[in-house]
């Protein structure tokens, strides 16, 4: 059993008197996109319905630009950084629909209430349920390339960690971001092209695993395509032959 606390300390302030705080999940660039452009496209599209709505605009996600795509790239990695942050100042990671039903139930099962207290192991268990569902990755599939961002990111890295930004909590992500507001158009091109190469190269290599894995091994004690074993119990042709003459 862990440490019991009341359900007023796991404020991240300190200040009690409430339930925990959570630091508000961050966005991708696609859901920007979206935000910005669904009630614009069911109208232009004269569409109705999330379904509709929403095929539509994964369909002009798929044809944008690198260029045309940088903008909610950009907001991306500027609410990435808000959610850092948030982490870093001691909000807690807000747990799934699921796991915050279940930890809830276990809440109300122990008769816990904001004046009493509770076994907090059981509520982060119940929280890490989620978790341990999500399906292991194959560590044999080629890695996902890394976006112009993020190549920025491993250049000037060295440079940051020179410079200290790597001692505090979030500070090294901060930095960059900020300065990646302030790199040229010159080298955001650069960048790009080299993170359009690698996704290029990726997507072959992603193909290329897919095909082997359907592919498969041959079925045991099966014949193989050329010069295997015959299945067992067949006659070979020059054997069928020396029977009949």
């Amino acid at each position: 059993m862990g440490i019991k606390r009341k359900a007023s300390d796991l404020s991240n302030n300190g200040a009690g008197g409430g339930e925990p705080q959570y630091a508000k999940r961050n966005m991708g660039a696609y859901m920007f996109f979206v935000q910005d452009n669904r009630t614009k496209i069911a109208k232009e599209y004269g569409l109705s319905g999330v379904g509709p709505v929403g095929k539509k605009l994964g369909e002009l996600w798929k044809e944008m630009s690198v260029a045309a795509k940088q903008p909610y790239e950009d907001k991306a990695v500027a609410d990435k950084q808000r959610y850092d942050d948030e982490l870093a100042r001691g909000f807690l990671k807000k747990p799934g629909k699921k796991a915050a039903a279940k930890a809830k139930k276990l809440k109300k099962k122990k008769g816990a209430d904001s004046d009493s207290d509770y076994d907090n192991d059981e509520e982060e268990k119940a929280q890490g349920v989620q978790k341990k569902k999500k399906k292991e990755k194959d560590p044999n599939a080629p890695k996902r390339p890394p976006s112009a961002y993020f190549l920025f990111m491993a250049e000037i890295r060295p440079t940051l960690v020179a410079e200290g930004f790597a001692n505090a909590r979030g500070s090294l992500a901060t930095e960059a971001g900020k300065r990646w507001k302030d790199v040229s158009a010159a080298d955001k091109t650069r960048l790009e092209g080299e993170a359009a190469k690698l996704k290029v190269k990726y997507q072959k290599d992603k193909a290329a695993y897919e095909a082997k894995k359907k592919g498969g091994a041959s079925p045991r004690g099966g014949a193989s395509p050329r010069g295997g074993a015959s299945p067992r119990g067949a006659v070979s042709p020059k054997k069928r032959n020396s029977q009949t003459q």
